[in-house]
């Protein structure tokens, strides 16, 4: 049997993809950021600013809910995964990304960890795109309502994880700690209940078809 510590990845390890889609995620929430700033800086009206930037750039990476314009954007079932508008929600992601993603990659290997996080994108898309389309309290908003950010495909990979290793701790120093499957059961109750309260419902849903 080969020693668990081969298996292993450092935070500068070659390979390391676990690492490399944390920096991906970041560095593209940096560059839209600086555009943003640029649009800001170059126009006296801040509000005709921002509508300028969402009409010029943030629409074409942003999934949107629509399927007309879905069919004419087709590409953004990969791009809204890499898209974050703001930073609380970003390092909210990029925290969870590492805790399952970390345990997932010491698992297994870090061969699984980006078709997870694309697959899980690709089904969250999915997901939203046919909450709006197919209940009533969500069609009407449709053409207004956008998704964006990589939580489908962290959903995914907190999914794998917990099948894996369901009784995996957290914290196991104290009163023997927190068995893995309670945290993701959490997660799921959670997003259940924010669509339920017409919470951000696309961005639940969208969670849900990652899982």
């Amino acid at each position: 049997m080969r020693d668990r510590t081969t298996q292993r990845f450092l935070l500068g390890s070659s390979g390391n993809t676990l690492v490399m889609l944390i920096a991906v995620l970041a560095v593209t929430f940096a560059v839209f950021k600086f555009v943003q700033l640029a649009f800001m800086l170059t126009h006296a009206d801040t509000s005709l600013a921002s509508q300028m930037y969402e009409r010029n750039i943030q629409q074409w990476f942003v999934f949107p809910a629509s399927w007309e314009l879905i069919l004419y954007r087709p590409w953004t079932l990969l791009t809204y995964l890499f898209y974050h508008d703001g930073v609380f929600h970003l390092i909210g992601n990029l925290i969870w990304l590492w805790v399952f993603g970390f345990i997932l990659q010491d698992l297994t290997g870090n061969k699984s960890i980006l078709p997870l996080f694309l697959y899980g994108g690709f089904a969250g898309a999915l997901f939203f795109a046919l909450g709006f389309q197919f209940f009533p309290a969500l069609q009407l908003v449709a053409p207004m309502v956008r998704l964006e950010g990589a939580s489908a495909g962290i959903m995914a990979i907190a999914m794998a994880t917990t099948l894996l290793a369901p009784n995996y701790r957290f914290f196991p120093m104290i009163h023997g700690g927190i068995p893995l499957w309670v945290v993701t059961a959490l997660y799921i109750i959670i997003d259940i209940a924010m669509i339920a309260g017409m919470s951000n419902p696309g961005g639940h849903l969208s969670h849900l078809g990652g899982a």
